[in-house]
């Protein structure tokens, strides 16, 4: 309550600046225009989303197996999420920097799936409270690894002009594939039972590790998202001013033959750059009389 009071009683000095800003509608256009076209950013989201969605069978599923197949009470199932978040503090505090310092983030995030497919196998077969406790740890463990990587890796793709929203987004992909996977998990035990469920929860986290390579998260290595140089402004006749509408940029250049394929390759990079970072439309056109 106070610092709700002290946030109405603040008021700001100066004014702000409105010409430049966005709205709530063209930062969402913008932010869905960059994820579009932006291919590292697809994959972080993509593997978020997976991750998400297999991860909620922990919150889903362990306190409903503690209740009905181990008959748990409900200071024993406080204790069981104890020893989940236990189990992902110390894999926070000892495990996640030697995993990052002896693996790359694809490895760190197929360790965390192994992980996952033998926590799934152990909560479907396991009935004996000291041992399912160490089975929540391990979940805890596994949750950490694999959400911290996915964070950081993110945290490199994301330039910082942008972080914001991206990291917005980032957050409404995570939580709401917990939110749908925790839903369509339950109703899924709720016909079928546990076991079968925790068998095609294992099964997914098997075809996760299939796609792992595809959606290798390893391309954070070679990315640089620093900020280049800005091209120099070309001399016009007559300067427009900022709220006169979309503008055309031409430029012509010439391409020996052997260089064609190359050119044509960091023509199309250079093309996402632009569409990603505001433009409507980027062409390439070929004069056909000139190409010897």
């Amino acid at each position: 309550l106070l610092v709700l009071l002290a946030i109405a009683r603040w008021r700001k000095t100066h004014k702000r600046f409105r010409a430049s800003t966005e709205s709530m509608l063209e930062s969402f256009v913008g932010t869905l225009r960059y994820v579009r076209y932006t291919r590292g950013i697809q994959v972080v989201l993509v593997r978020a989303l997976l991750f998400s969605l297999l991860i909620s069978v922990i919150p889903a599923l362990l306190p409903a197996v503690g209740l009905k197949a181990l008959h748990l009470t409900s200071s024993h199932l406080g204790i069981l999420f104890t020893s989940m978040a236990v189990g992902a503090l110390l894999g926070a505090i000892f495990v996640v920097p030697r995993a990052r310092e002896t693996l790359t983030p694809n490895q760190v995030t197929i360790l965390a799936s192994l992980l996952l497919i033998v926590v799934y196998i152990l909560m479907a077969a396991v009935r004996q409270l000291e041992t399912f406790m160490v089975v929540a740890a391990v979940a805890g463990l596994a949750w950490t690894l694999a959400g911290s990587e996915i964070w950081v890796v993110a945290q490199q793709a994301i330039p910082g002009w942008t972080r914001g929203r991206l990291n917005a987004a980032q957050i409404m992909v995570s939580q709401g594939g917990i939110a749908l996977g925790g839903l369509a998990w339950g109703v899924l035990a709720a016909f079928t039972g546990f076991e079968y469920t925790l068998l095609l929860a294992t099964l997914l986290v098997c075809y996760n590790l299939s796609i792992s390579g595809p959606l290798s998260l390893d391309f954070i290595r070679s990315l640089d998202v620093e900020p280049g140089t800005p091209p120099p402004l070309p001399a016009l006749a007559e300067t427009p001013e900022l709220d006169e509408g979309p503008i055309a940029v031409v430029a012509e250049i010439t391409v020996e033959q052997e260089d064609r394929n190359r050119v044509l390759e960091v023509a199309r990079d250079l093309g996402l750059i632009y569409l990603r970072n505001g433009a409507s439309s980027v062409r390439l056109y070929e004069d056909m009389a000139e190409r010897s």
